[in-house]
């Protein structure tokens, strides 16, 4: 897997086995309980609030950056600025960008947002544009130009998975036709078969050299390949290092990787190696200095890399991950493969250093850094390699001693609780270990850790169905491509049948079925899951006992054909539940060929798309919230609008939290979209402001939003923008002292965050005590603040053209 995307067949002359062996919200309107006219003086209004709910939320949350550790203020008691009698520089907060490139020098004015999406070019020119832009937004930015942005990104990420997918299924279904519609590129046979087309470049993630020992393995190495760009792309780095548009889609057993075409090739490599270690570039001071603070970041150990003695080059990150210059003057990252430690090898896993890593999450949380390259041949030049990988030993002993117990204990509790709560079947085992930092193919070790307790069988019983499911989803992808390596041929009819015929194997009560459970499913979760089941006989029986409030078979059967992009009649649902609901029906074919419609695409990608749409979605249903207020229509109808905007932004935001568990911009946004639909529920007739809404922490879906919360925060605690929401959240939820230390952490962050020094002096108002002369030195800062960045914002306004280059955003 060492290609590039803009760079066929143009690099390096290295062969499959020296390459891969080698690796072997701007306004935050009036609070409850703090009336203005009561201080004897007014708020700075925001001339923000014509829009939305109100409450101060309507922003959503995308992009907002974390805070410069420059504007760090020991106290906040009267600014050091204010002190001596001067007006301050206000500094929005804003990611760590860093220089701007030569190429940015022409950047468009605020004015010129709407043109973007038209800009000649190809994807990857809209997509870098847009990346750089979004990453540039600060706290105190415009409502109007964060919204714009995000429909831009949406509406360009939605155009390329369409797009991939369209072409994809083609290249899918003809993948052994001797005629193709699609034709492949002419590449280096051992790279295997690619495809371009309109920008974009499809190649198969499959073993077509044997270095893996199986395609189950290279579908792994391309889950990793989106793993390790998405790494990237989240980092407050991101207008700087920039990656491509990416996408995997499964269709048919195969998975297919999609990506834009970059403008790199032979001669811009200036970061990493691409002939399997024996010449590694580090030559671009810029680039390095980069890339080191990319593996600060991710924990990453630096090192010297090579496969000869003497002559290692320091380098940051896994020395196959590849910096280019491109020749528009952008740094590229490519091959993110290996982004991320490898575990300890398993002799009998083959090749497994090159697609078991650990997660992302575990490594940024592990007290020391981990080396990338760990038990490969590119630190053969480092005298050091014996102490790394011993790191890598010790971090995985404490993975498997210390994380594993505490998620199995973790775990153990929120399945019971979402029992009680009668959420079992939403419960997201897969985002709720990712999260924490454990693989999935840990699972069996999960389950060994779990409470013995009888009241936890049903945890046993859900997280033993996620690892069938997924044994599953490998045994019919595998059919799947057998069958059509046969036929050669897209008879989609013959599929139906096979895949019909399986679900009666899985499904049905026959001696068959039990065999297979008891021999092949057995098998493969001992192989991919470390569990190993107490009895093989009678195995299948021992996973559909039902329990309380949870029908095994069912969640399977749900989860398979979600896995698979499985879709059957509504008729067929329903007599399959109706046979899991009479125990005494154990039909041995539950199933006909016409019961099944269709094979739809499965797409994993950089979560870009879902969390526009949840941003999109909840700004929707804060407007109509708003125009409800206004019309003084029939609310209980008009709500119900309202809810189903704001139930989407949730569906949309849940599905981006998959990609990435930890990513503080989803988290964040998923509390919002889950908070507004708790204020509506708890509000009443005459609420006009949701913000008025109190909430009490002993609501099961406000402790759920005080979590999402608290792992955002977690996530970014240098963002001040985050910090400030969960302040606000702590103040309605009545946790008046917390709510007060968070509003400091935000201010201490960022003195002149607009935002919350308005919500905080609304907080202090509404504290009284003897807050009235620090809320009033407070409002005065705010009002100083507003007045320097409106002068600010004339200024560039007029400025036309020159704008970005007389008047940065980052220097007012």
């Amino acid at each position: 897997n060492d290609d590039r995307a803009g760079e066929v067949g143009m690099s390096g002359s290295a062969s499959p086995s020296s390459m891969l062996d080698c690796a072997a919200g701007y306004s935050v309107p009036e609070e409850p309980g703090s009336p203005d006219a009561a201080a004897g003086y007014s708020v700075p209004g925001d001339g923000d609030e014509s829009e939305g709910d109100g409450d101060g939320d309507d922003g959503g949350s995308f992009g907002c950056g974390g805070g410069d550790k420059n504007l760090l203020s020991p106290t906040l008691k009267p600014s050091p600025v204010l002190a001596k009698g001067r007006s301050p520089s206000p500094r929005p907060p804003r990611q760590p960008l860093g220089e701007d490139d030569d190429s940015d020098a022409d950047e468009m004015g605020v004015g010129q947002w709407t043109s973007v999406a038209h800009v000649t070019g190809d994807w990857n020119e809209k997509f870098q544009d847009l990346s750089r832009r979004i990453h540039q937004l600060t706290a105190n930015s415009s409502k109007g130009e964060r919204a714009m942005l995000f429909r831009l990104m949406q509406e360009l990420s939605e155009d390329f998975i369409t797009t991939s997918i369209s072409y994809g299924k083609i290249i899918v279904s003809e993948r052994f036709m001797q005629d193709k519609t699609i034709k492949p590129t002419a590449l280096a046979e051992w790279l295997g078969e690619k495809y371009i087309v309109r920008n974009i470049l499809f190649k198969f993630a499959v073993d077509s050299s044997n270095l893996l020992g199986s395609d189950y393995a290279a579908a792994k190495v391309a889950g990793n390949e989106l793993k390790g760009l998405i790494s990237f792309f989240c980092l407050p780095l991101s207008g700087l290092l920039c990656v491509p548009l990416m996408a995997l889609v499964d269709y048919m057993g195969f998975r297919l990787i999609a990506m834009t075409f970059l403008p790199v090739g032979k001669g811009t490599l200036v970061y990493g190696t691409n002939d399997g270690g024996h010449t590694v570039a580090a030559s671009n001071p810029r680039v390095n200095a980069l890339m080191k603070e990319a593996a600060s970041l991710m924990n990453l150990q630096p090192h010297l890399a090579g496969v000869k003695k003497g002559n290692g080059v320091p380098i940051f990150s896994a020395a196959d991950v590849e910096g280019h210059v491109g020749r528009d003057g952008r740094f590229y990252l490519l091959d993110f493969s290996r982004t991320w430690p490898p575990v300890p090898p398993d002799p009998s896993v083959r090749g497994g250093h090159l697609f078991r890593m650990f997660r992302p999450e575990f490594v940024v949380r592990y007290p020391e850094p981990l080396c990338p390259d760990a038990f490969s041949a590119f630190l053969l030049a480092d005298p050091d390699a014996r102490a790394m990988n011993g790191k890598i030993e010790g971090a995985f002993d404490h993975l498997d001693k210390v994380v594993i117990p505490k998620v199995a204990k973790d775990i153990s509790w929120l399945v019971l609780e979402a029992k009680a709560n009668e959420k079992l079947y939403e419960f997201n085992v897969t985002e709720m270990l990712h999260s924490k930092g454990v693989n999935m193919r840990y699972i069996g070790r999960v389950v060994a850790c779990m409470p013995a307790d009888e009241k936890f069988n049903t945890c046993r019983a859900l997280l033993i169905c996620e690892a069938v499911a997924r044994t599953l989803k490998y045994y019919t992808r595998r059919k799947l491509r057998q069958k059509m390596k046969q036929l050669k041929e897209p008879h989609e009819v013959v599929y139906h049948h096979l895949v019909v015929d399986f679900a009666n194997l899985v499904f049905g009560w026959t001696n068959l079925s039990n065999k297979f459970w008891s021999n092949n499913v057995v098998r493969h979760l001992r192989e991919k899951f470390s569990y190993s089941p107490m009895s093989d006989t009678h195995y299948k029986q021992n996973v559909a006992r039902p329990q309380e409030g949870f029908d095994p078979l069912w969640w399977l059967f749900l989860r398979w054909k979600e896995q698979n992009g499985l879709e059957f009649t509504p008729m067929a649902d329903a007599k399959f539940r109706q046979l899991r609901n009479d125990q005494d029906m154990e039909e041995t074919s539950p199933f006909r060929s016409t019961d099944l419609r269709g094979f739809k695409e499965r797409v994993k990608h950089m979560g870009i798309v879902q969390e526009a749409e949840g941003v999109g979605n909840y700004i929707r249903g804060s407007r109509e919230f708003r125009a409800v207020v206004q019309r003084m229509v029939d609310r209980k109808k008009s709500l119900s609008v309202v809810v189903q905007f704001l139930e989407e932004s949730v569906n949309n935001v849940q599905a981006a939290l998959t990609t990435f568990p930890n990513n503080s911009s989803v988290l964040k946004q998923l509390a919002l979209s889950k908070l507004k639909l708790v204020s509506i529920q708890n509000a009443n007739e005459k609420t006009s402001r949701l913000s008025q809404v109190r909430l009490s922490m002993a609501q099961p879906p406000v402790q759920e939003i005080d979590q999402y919360f608290s792992r955002a925060v977690g996530c970014a605690p240098s963002d001040p923008v985050t910090i400030l929401y969960y302040a606000k959240f702590l103040w309605r939820c009545g946790r008046m002292e917390m709510a007060e230390d968070y509003f400091l952490k935000a201010l201490k962050i960022e003195p002149n965050y607009m935002s919350a020094l308005k919500a905080y002096s609304h907080f202090l108002m509404a504290k009284g005590q003897g807050n009235a002369s620090l809320t009033k030195r407070f409002v005065e800062r705010l009002q100083a603040v507003k007045t320097i960045y409106s002068e600010w914002e004339a200024e560039r306004v007029a400025a036309g053209s020159d704008a970005a280059k007389r008047f940065p955003r980052e220097t007012v």
